[in-house]
């Protein structure tokens, strides 16, 4: 009877493992926790830019996330920066709502809407909303992923790597001639 039991379970445990793997899709919404973009076609030495370099350059403020259909990767990176982060980007002292900035050895005060403005945002209660926005064409065969941005343009570039997806943790690996990322994205 035992072996009866255990050979009618069999089949079932099969099927529950095989129905995780399928679960396993890039179809849907990610969050990057890691990015790290290198000089020439492999990821190997230092990075040249990485996650610290966007938390130093923006401060903790940002969300950046990936959401994946069928056939197109749109990458949205969300940030919110008071009118301090905002002129201290562009090296000058905040006085009330202006910054005052030295350009090229001339003083130029600006408003923070404007500052606001030049970024792309919109100003509410003194923080600047930004919210920058890229689609791109994919195509996956296996775990080789092929993304193209710019398509249908003269400035059309194709990226070209390896994907992974292991407990929710989504790793992509592309690159061109001139540059490699790794990009790590969670659920």
């Amino acid at each position: 009877m035992k072996s009866k039991l255990l050979l009618t379970a069999l089949p079932l445990l099969f099927l529950a493992c095989e129905s995780e793997d399928a679960e396993a899709t890039i179809i849907g919404s990610w969050i990057l926790t890691n990015y790290e973009e290198y000089s020439g076609p492999n990821c190997t030495g230092t990075p040249d830019y990485n996650m610290d370099s966007v938390t130093a350059g923006l401060g903790d403020n940002y969300t950046w996330t990936f959401e994946f259909t069928e056939e197109k990767v749109t990458n949205s990176m969300n940030i919110t920066l008071s009118a301090e982060d905002m002129c201290s980007m562009w090296g000058g002292t905040l006085s009330g709502d202006s910054c005052s900035v030295e350009w090229f050895g001339n003083a130029i005060i600006m408003p923070i809407d404007t500052m606001c403005f030049d970024f792309g945002g919109v100003l509410s209660d003194g923080n600047c909303s930004v919210t920058e926005t890229n689609t791109s064409d994919y195509s996956i065969d296996e775990d080789v992923i092929t993304i193209t941005e710019y398509a249908d343009t003269d400035s059309v570039e194709t990226l070209t790597g390896t994907w992974s997806i292991e407990n929710d943790i989504l790793s992509i690996t592309v690159s061109d001639d001139s540059s490699c990322t790794n990009l790590t994205l969670t659920k």
